[in-house]
């Protein structure tokens, strides 16, 4: 999942990549714990500033929330 969150980052850059859950339809594969610790894990090495943009704050700003 690293590699592809990495390439997917420098293809697009931090402002254009965000994360999504599909809930409640991802509960038949994986718990939304299990889905929150693979993509914090596979994030670990961005700054803080970046994980917010990817977490936070493109989905606050793509959605006017």
């Amino acid at each position: 999942m690293t590699a592809i969150i990495t390439r997917l980052v420098r293809l697009f850059g931090y402002e254009r990549v965000m994360f999504g859950s599909n809930y409640p339809n991802l509960l038949v594969y994986a718990s939304y714990d299990a889905l929150w610790r693979t993509y914090s894990a596979a994030t670990a090495g961005f700054t803080a500033t970046n994980r917010d943009k990817l977490f936070r704050s493109n989905a606050l700003g793509l959605y006017r929330l």
